[in-house]
């Protein structure tokens, strides 16, 4: 009893921990944004020190194109097409790690390489290298397979013969089950078996290539059946053909996404 007890305390105080530490970064970013408040007035030693380490990075003939890349903070999708366009430019891209404890954390930095970047090459630099990235990189669509996360708009399938879970992927897939057939696909995972899937879509709005990646039962199947409807699930998507879709900067584009599909024996 005592252990579950400590277990439970432990499991308690680990989520107080993590909301206050949510809550400081909120507050900071808060702080920053509402007061626009300039690093020189919030900590002047601290920005004087990430000043010094941007000169003596020139002192060494480097000129670097900062992103502040805070925890949980996303790449951009073109980061190889930056460093390509920069090095034309012969500018390096540095990725500087911030933390929302710190206040203005790599802020002085990038902000003393954008001033030597602007006076080099305008103003419109940074907006004009991300364009040029992006171009580079949405050039490559006919060859390439895009993950879902580097599109603008996902694949998507807007309507199907029946509405009976508000979501078409699912509609679809069971209006091609046989009235007979002893289950239906779901959407929601959580409590139910479920597989999850990856497969391409292509320009054309065709799916192909489904595997499945992840699966769980929790009704004791046995093997035969699993096999079964794993088969009869990538089957169904690998038949699909009426996709919208992705489009990167307006292009339609192939796409290579994951979702999950629950099974219920409930009718």
């Amino acid at each position: 009893m005592n252990i579950e007890m400590n277990k439970v305390m432990t499991n308690f105080i680990s989520i107080i921990l993590s909301l206050l530490i949510l809550t400081s970064c909120s507050h900071i970013q808060n702080q920053v944004t509402d007061h626009n408040e300039s690093p020189e007035e919030s900590d002047r030693e601290f920005c004087n020190d990430e000043r010094q380490e941007a000169k003596e990075n020139l002192k060494t003939g480097c000129v670097y194109y900062v992103i502040n890349l805070s925890i949980g903070g996303w790449f951009p999708r073109y980061e190889k097409e930056l460093e390509q366009v920069l090095k034309s430019y012969n500018v390096e891209l540095e990725i500087y790690p911030v933390s929302c404890v710190v206040p203005n954390d790599g802020y002085c930095y990038k902000q003393f390489m954008d001033s030597v970047l602007i006076s080099r090459y305008g103003s419109d630099f940074s907006n004009m290298i991300n364009q040029k990235a992006d171009s580079l990189f949405a050039s490559k669509r006919h060859e390439k397979i895009y993950s879902d996360w580097e599109v603008d708009e996902q694949p998507f399938i807007s309507e199907t013969i029946i509405n009976e879970t508000g979501d078409p992927f699912i509609d679809l897939l069971n209006s091609a089950l046989d009235t007979t057939s002893e289950f239906r696909y779901v959407s929601n995972c959580i409590g139910f078996s479920h597989f999850i899937i990856e497969y391409t879509v292509d320009s054309l709005g065709k799916s192909s290539n489904c595997i499945v990646v992840e699966e769980e039962f929790i009704n004791n199947e046995n093997e035969v059946t699993k096999d079964r409807l794993r088969k009869e699930l990538i089957n169904k998507v690998n038949s699909m053909t009426i996709w919208t879709p992705g489009l990167l900067l307006g292009n339609k584009v192939t796409v290579r996404e994951q979702r999950g599909t629950a099974l219920t024996w409930e009718r």
